[in-house]
């Protein structure tokens, strides 16, 4: 029989369960009354861009509620009670910060060749950026009257908020104060670049500025101050940059301020646009435990992909390039951005001890990079980077949380080893990968960091220790590395012309086999092998030619090194000895006067006219005329491989070779003459080889195919591969070629 249910029990039990779950509520609210909530900093604020911010200055957006910041969270709980708020409609004035500039911005350092500074720096009072950077050792061309500019203002388009970008200027700080009571705070955009009602920043002292906002009332509520500082005989530049909270308000912040902006493109008329995008990082700790070396192999971006496409209204839209999807999956650690052209690069880095690692390298303020872009038309499009800060928590004035820094410093210099490894802190953070001799596209993968750094060793050594000239320094080059070529160039010229001598014999034979079984393929195949064999004639013999193709590497790295090689740039040949015999006034002075543009042998200082393939002529050049005949002896005196050939296909060889006399010289017309000097030495030095391998290859009689044939025999009865090192490889392709044949046989059985 069951049980008997008690009916007091069971309305007592949940009555009493309700009750407790009303009084648990009601003590909540009670202590959700008594407390003010502590700030909380937003959402990440979408980046303010130069050209169409996200964000209007002096506009408010609702501030979405989040965690707070380290900082901001730093902050006692129990502190929170008293934590004082901004009246009602408070916000921060947008116009005017300061009434007095104080001083008118002066530069900093001398762009005097051969004085105590490298840099020259001017100062731009739009986000008291930089107005430009010019470099004292480095001129525009040879006759030294402009200096080269690594950094300046790029015009914006009419009807941007930004008159132009200025690098390195602040641009703006997005500030959320503490929300009211139940209540969500807003997002204040404050703008730091410029405005029409007044100055924004005021400068103390030569490189140093200060800007401060105020409230409605007048009130100071945030002290921005930027200190430039440039040391003699130094490439960097730093900024001392700090945002100190002056109110009695604890504030979260995120500034938004320009990085450096893209080089002048250059002369186009050869190997096109260099200007790139590089980035250098530390890789996590489970892969570098140590998190001291730099690593910059990926991400090297040409200005077309960060460029990206042009839409309906322009590039108005800002685009994101660090962090990327790669960076994010690999957790890469950004501790530099620069940016490149041929010669110069700038970069922005951290002001780091050169024994720093892990964090203290980084630049960790920066949450991300962002392109922004000076629009100046189709073609003339320049793009520049914005450095958007992670949000920083900053407690109220007096309090230890009260200032924020966001230094770093500015690489701005030729892109030379040599010179950026001689700073420590520069070495320790990895700028010399800056430096890469690389051409991209197909190219890229052949140019072998390797090989360039050791061929651009070696071009030091014979220039500074040896002729003190470039022009020697680059013809001696030839020949150390023909000279460790050779004896592969030797096996290779031989085997071709022996393999071509033994197929003009084997020519009659074969003839006849074409003309017997013409109607069975399967046949004449057979046949053909079977005369190959019976004459000793092998396959391998067409590998004469691969060496060659193995040099290539070679080839393309020496473009590479030379075409990119600073060192070269404004380098006289030959002692300066065409500049010295002639005024200047000669449109033959410049002659030779600049290893790294044309030879121009005769100059007219502007372009005369554009040609296809060969781009804007401004000058009569002769290495790359002279060239094309050394090309056309080259040719000549080489050993081609030769095999039976129907017309059509002689027809196509021929048309080949001439193509590539004609061709080759013209793509080679606007080509820096250090590069013309080597193809010209190199392609003079492979006549004087040819002829030597063929005067050899008559003297022992190395085409007598008797003599071969003798040879041949004389090493079936050895037993032995013999011969040098190639002929051993050559021996040892031939057996795994009869084996796979012996294989394929008794697969068949």
């Amino acid at each position: 029989m069951p049980k008997q249910t008690n009916p007091f029990l069971r309305t007592f039990i949940p009555t009493l369960l309700v009750l407790g779950g009303v009084a648990i509520a009601w003590a909540i609210y009670n202590q959700s009354k008594a407390k003010t909530p502590a700030p909380v900093a937003p959402a990440a604020a979408t980046a303010p861009s130069p050209t169409q911010p996200s964000v209007q200055p002096g506009t408010t957006t609702p501030a979405t509620n989040t965690e707070p910041s380290a900082q901001a969270a730093s902050q006692p709980a129990a502190a929170a009670t008293s934590i004082p708020l901004p009246p009602p409609g408070w916000t921060l004035n947008p116009l005017v910060y300061v009434t007095d500039t104080g001083l008118t911005p002066a530069p900093l350092g001398d762009d005097t060749k051969g004085g105590p500074y490298r840099l020259k720096v001017e100062f731009s009072n739009g986000g008291a950026g930089v107005k430009g950077v010019t470099l004292a050792d480095h001129f525009t061309n040879i006759r030294e009257g402009e200096h080269i500019q690594v950094q300046g203002q790029l015009p914006i388009s009419e009807g941007q908020q930004f008159s132009s970008l200025v690098p390195m200027s602040a641009l703006a700080i997005d500030v959320v104060p503490p929300p009211p009571p139940g209540g969500s705070a807003a997002t204040i955009s404050v703008n730091l670049y410029a405005n029409t009602a007044g100055p924004i920043w005021r400068t103390t002292a030569p490189g140093v500025f200060e800007a401060t906002v105020i409230d409605q009332a007048q009130k100071p509520v945030l002290k921005v101050t930027r200190r430039y500082l440039l040391d003699q005989n130094s490439y960097t530049l730093r900024l001392v940059q700090s945002i100190d909270n002056v109110s009695e308000y604890p504030l979260v912040v995120r500034a938004y301020q320009m990085g450096p902006v893209e080089l002048p493109a250059g002369d186009l008329s050869y190997g096109g646009d260099k200007r790139r995008f590089r980035f250098g990082y530390l890789l996590p700790v489970e892969k570098d435990p140590s998190q001291a070396q730099v690593v910059s192999d990926s991400f090297v971006l040409n200005h077309r992909d960060v460029l990206g496409s042009r839409e309906k209204d322009g590039y108005f839209h800002d685009k994101p390039i660090w962090p990327n999807d790669e960076s994010r999956d690999k957790s890469l650690s950004l501790v530099w951005t620069g940016v490149s052209n041929r010669y110069y690069s700038v970069a922005v880095h951290p002001i780091a001890s050169p024994d720093a690692t892990g964090q203290e390298k980084t630049l960790r303020w920066v949450e991300s990079v962002t392109r922004v872009v000076a629009d100046g038309g189709k073609g003339l499009e320049s793009v520049g980077v914005r450095l958007d800060s992670a949000q920083q928590g900053l407690g109220p004035a007096g309090s230890a949380t009260s200032r924020t820094e966001m230094s770093f410093a500015l690489y701005a210099g030729p892109t030379d080893r040599t010179i950026i490894n001689a700073d420590p802190m520069s070495k320790s953070l990895g700028l010399s990968g800056l430096n890469i001799y690389n051409f991209g596209g197909p190219c890229g993968i052949c140019t072998f960091p390797f090989m360039t750094q050791g061929i651009l060793g070696l071009l030091h050594v014979l220039h500074d220790y040896v002729f003190k000239d470039w022009s020697l320094a680059i013809i001696f080059l030839v020949v150390i590395v023909r000279s460790i070529l050779h004896p592969i160039t030797k096996w290779s010229q031989v085997k071709i012309a022996r393999f071509g001598k033994q197929m003009q014999g084997l020519a009659p034979k074969q003839k006849e086999i074409n003309e017997k079984y013409k109607d069975d393929p399967k046949k004449m195949q057979a046949e053909m092998a079977r005369l190959w064999r019976d004459e000793g004639v092998s396959p391998t013999g067409m590998l004469g030619c691969v060496p060659m193709f193995l040099q290539m590497p070679i080839w393309i790295a020496l473009s590479a090194t030379l075409y990119f090689a600073v060192e070269l740039r404004q380098q006289h040949a030959f002692y300066g000895l065409f500049q010295a015999i002639q005024p200047k006034t000669s449109p033959a002075w410049q002659f030779l006067g600049d290893l790294a543009e044309p030879d121009r042998l005769l100059y007219a200082g502007r372009t005369l006219f554009t040609a296809p393939i060969l781009g804007p002529i401004s000058s009569l050049n002769i290495l790359p005329l002279l060239l094309g005949i050394v090309f056309y002896l080259q040719q000549k005196y080489t050993p081609q491989p030769t095999t039976a050939q129907t017309p059509e296909q002689e027809m196509q060889m021929k048309m080949m070779k001439w193509m590539s006399v004609f061709m080759f010289p013209l793509f080679m017309y606007n080509a820096p003459a250090g590069l013309s000097l080597y193809f010209t030495v190199n392609s003079t030095f492979a006549i004087l080889e040819s002829k030597w391998i063929r005067h050899h290859m008559d003297k022992h009689g190395l085409l007598d195919l008797d003599k071969m044939k003798a040879q041949r025999n004389a090493a079936k009865k050895g037993g032995g591969a013999g011969g040098g090192f190639m002929e051993r490889i050559q021996k040892a392709i031939e057996e795994r070629e009869k084996a796979a044949a012996r294989g394929q046989l008794k697969n068949r059985k």
